[in-house]
This record gives structure tokens, C-alpha cells and sequence, in this order.
């Protein structure tokens, strides 16, 4: 007698599971070793990839893969943000830029040029950065980021107000960026309004910013290299300062926790954030501390730009809106 129950062990439905399978296309993702932007970027395209019944991606960030892959590569299509400048495969090859190649000197900075050609199709995280590496046909996709399942935060006036920096000590123009949100907060109204700092990062500059902080007097605390989520979810205000830069990963997770954001206007720092709509740009130190005195006076302001931040996450920046046009790519060079 039937009662209507499939029989998922049925051999049948073992060969379709297996044909479903080796219907996707490989998509084989490779980034930096080194953590940071560019790597959870890989990390995440790749689970996104997977979660869909049409791809199945790798992610490569070891080196020993590296090294073989110029050489081997069973992948339909790869996809890497470190420059591949040799290759004995025909397969699609897509280079995707999330940094300015021109100023940061690392040992294979100088190799992005012959890889930009060597690549099929290039794309990059912004227009400012199309602009600044003067690449007319390069592809414009933003960075995405999660949207958690959580409210914007309420707070009321009477308890500290908790302020999170997250950056990359690698860069100096990073790391001394630091030094410039400290200074722009010992000048603000913090006996009126109580503050408490966390900074979280690593890198080879942490030990010299966290000796050169204690002269600001403030009350900050150097977590290093952690998962940010809860401090995300405990924070009241988000503020980022660097002098290069193109789209910080760190701006786009603070704004999907609904935390209003106070930077400096830095690269591609008006393609994430709005001004006044989902959250403040600064274009001195002496416009950031305003800015700060701003929210700290206001917290109606910061309730409504962290508002305005999550909305512009789910709408323009979520996986569910950027990932889809690397899905476009990739049918568009297997075709």
C-alpha cells in the first residue's frame, strides 16, 4: 500500500541527487591569505554560491593552491582578487579589485597590471576605484554584507555610550587613522556624555597605535583580531577614519547592526554611506567631532540613521542584491 512516503534511499533518487550534482558549475574562488576584507569577501561569495543549486564554489587561501593553480584547475570559472599572471588552462578567468593596487605595497602589487589583462572580465568595488586605476571596462559591483535578524537597537540617555572602531593595523594609513578618531574624541562632550572605546583589529602597526593612545586619556580598549558580531550588537555609535581607502567591509557590517556611522570622507566612502540619510561624512577632524557631538546630543538622530543604514544594506547591499550579478558573470563566460 502507498501512504505517500518517498523513499529518499531509493536508488533512483540517489542518481538524481548525484546528477544535480555534477550539473553545477565550479566556481573556484581564491583571495589573500592574509585575513581581512578581500578574504571574507571570498569566504562569503562562496557560501552564498553554495547555498543555490546552480553552482558549486571553492574557496582557496593557502598557498600551496595558489601556486598550483596557474598550472591545474578543474574549476568552470575562477574568480580570484589576487593577480594570476600565467596560466596553462583556458578556462574563464575573473579578477575582481577591492583595493587601489597603485598605492599599497605589497610583494605582488606590481603583478596586477599583466593579470588585469590576462583576465577575461575585471570588476571592481566601486566607481571611485574604476576612476582611480583608469579601467573604462571594468565591472562595478559592490561589496555585500549579512543583514541579522535583529532589531536597530533603542537606548536611552543615561548610559555610556559605547563607541566601536574596527580596522586593518597592516596599513599605516590605517592604523594612524586611529590616532586621528581619538584625538577628534578627546574634543568631544565626553564629561557630559560618558564613553567607552573598543577598537578591534590586528596587524603589524597594533602595538604602536596602542602605545601612541595612551597620551588621549581616553577610556579604549584594543580587543585585536576577533569576531566583531557582538561588539556590533553591544555598540551605540560606529566611527571609521583612514586616509586611503576604497569600500571598508567594517562600514557595511556596522550599518547592516544598525549602527549609525560617522566617517571621514575617504575613497568610496559616498557609494556606502549617505550623508545625513544613512549616516555622517566628515571632510575634517573638526566636522568628525561635531558629527560625534551630534549623535551624542541626539539619540532620536542615531536611531534614525541606523534605520536608514539597514534599509540601505537590504536594498542595495545584501548578498540577496550582489551576489546575483556574479551569477550573471559567470553564466555570461561558461555560455
Amino acid at each position: 500500500m502507498n501512504y505517500g512516503i518517498v523513499n529518499f534511499f531509493h536508488p533512483n533518487h540517489a542518481d538524481s541527487a548525484m546528477q544535480k550534482t555534477c550539473m553545477r558549475k565550479k566556481i573556484h574562488i581564491i583571495t589573500p591569505i592574509r585575513p581581512g576584507g578581500p578574504q571574507m569577501w571570498g569566504r562569503l561569495l562562496a557560501k552564498e554560491l553554495n547555498i543555490r543549486d546552480e553552482w558549486s564554489a571553492t574557496h582557496t587561501r593557502t598557498l600551496p593552491r595558489m601556486i598550483m593553480t596557474p598550472f591545474y584547475e578543474p574549476a568552470d570559472v575562477v574568480h580570484t582578487s589576487v593577480p594570476i599572471t600565467y596560466r596553462l588552462w583556458k578556462k574563464p578567468l575573473i579578477l575582481t579589485l577591492r583595493g587601489n593596487f597603485m598605492i599599497e605595497y605589497y610583494y605582488w602589487a606590481r603583478m596586477y597590471p599583466r593579470s588585469i589583462r590576462m583576465a577575461d572580465i575585471v570588476t571592481v568595488s566601486s566607481h571611485f576605484l574604476k576612476e582611480t586605476l583608469r579601467l573604462p571596462n571594468a565591472l562595478v559591483i559592490p561589496p555585500s554584507a549579512d543583514l541579522p535578524q535583529m532589531p536597530v537597537r533603542q537606548r536611552t540617555d543615561e548610559h555610556t555610550i559605547r563607541i566601536l572602531i574596527v580596522t586593518k593595523f597592516c596599513f599605516p594609513q590605517k592604523s594612524r587613522g586611529v590616532l586621528t578618531l581619538l584625538d577628534a574624541l578627546s574634543k568631544t562632550k565626553i564629561k557630559k556624555h560618558p564613553i567607552s572605546i573598543a577598537i578591534l583589529g590586528g596587524g603589524v602597526y597594533l602595538n604602536e597605535i596602542k602605545r601612541e593612545s595612551r597620551r588621549c586619556g581616553l577610556p579604549v580598549t584594543f580587543y585585536g583580531f576577533t569576531d566583531p558580531k557582538p561588539f556590533f550588537e553591544q555598540s551605540d555609535i560606529f566611527l571609521y577614519w583612514s586616509k586611503h581607502d576604497n569600500t571598508p567591509i567594517a562600514v557595511l557590517e556596522a550599518m547592516s547592526y544598525g549602527l549609525p556611522v560617522v566617517a571621514n570622507n575617504v575613497g568610496a566612502m559616498t557609494e556606502l554611506v549617505t550623508h545625513k540619510e544613512t549616516g555622517l561624512i566628515a571632510n575634517t577632524p573638526d566636522e568628525f567631532t561635531a558629527y560625534v557631538n551630534e549623535l551624542f546630543d541626539h539619540p532620536e538622530l542615531q536611531r534614525t540613521l541606523g534605520e536608514g543604514a539597514r534599509h540601505a544594506i537590504l536594498t542595495t547591499f545584501s548578498h540577496a542584491r550582489v551576489v546575483p550579478q556574479y551569477e550573471s558573470l559567470y553564466r555570461g563566460v561558461i555560455s
